[in-house]
């Protein structure tokens, strides 16, 4: 989403939208969670479109998007379901309609992707073991800023799946102490767009 957020952003030069990349991949974040939510049978209560315009109240550049835009995408998606179209996973078939796939095929869907996520880790870290790179010693806080730029949207990505898709305690744990870490960094430096992102993620579940 983080590419789909740029690309955007560098097709539509003259959109007077979305203030930087950042608010529309936040925005598409919540769009997804917003389908998931007024469309999902096992969401009991769903959200009203209030609740929605407050989740992504002040994500353009701490700025709130226009209420028309917010609210027409509420009664977009509201009226139309975003389906994903057909496609396979390894060996793994589902139909463009999530509802008929089944709880299994769904498990084993993820199964495979948090394993693809693995093996590239793994052959991250090797290469990184591998690799002879002289590292600096951060003597400053701010130091950690232009880090954190770069690895937010992916840790909320991996904490977001890790709590959806995971039936281990421990696995809970260690993704929630990342949305905590996550809120606590965006707060020390003032990130009110990445803050906004991890608590709105937080919410759903």
């Amino acid at each position: 989403m983080e590419k789909f957020a740029s690309r955007y952003l560098e097709c539509n030069p003259t959109q007077n939208i979305f203030a930087s990349a950042d608010t529309a991949y936040v925005l598409s974040y919540a769009i997804i969670l917003l389908t998931t939510d007024l469309h999902s049978p096992q969401v009991k209560k769903k959200m009203t479109k209030e609740q929605f315009m407050r989740s992504v109240s002040g994500i353009n550049d701490q700025n709130d998007l226009p209420t028309e835009f917010v609210s027409e995408i509420y009664d977009d998606i509201l009226n139309n379901e975003i389906k994903m179209k057909s496609g396979v996973a390894g060996k793994v078939k589902l139909n463009a309609d999530i509802a008929s796939v089944s709880y299994r095929q769904l498990k084993q869907f993820q199964n495979l992707e948090l394993q693809s996520i693995s093996q590239t880790a793994h052959a991250l870290m090797e290469a990184a073991t591998l690799a002879h790179v002289e590292f600096q010693t951060a003597t400053h806080y701010e130091h950690a800023k232009p880090m954190f730029g770069i690895l937010w949207r992916p840790c909320l990505a991996t904490f977001s799946i890790g709590l959806q898709s995971s039936d281990d305690a421990d696995i809970w744990k260690k993704c929630l102490e990342g949305f905590r870490f996550g809120i606590r960094v965006a707060c020390v430096f003032h990130l009110t767009t990445e803050r906004n992102a991890y608590i709105q993620a937080l919410t759903r579940f």
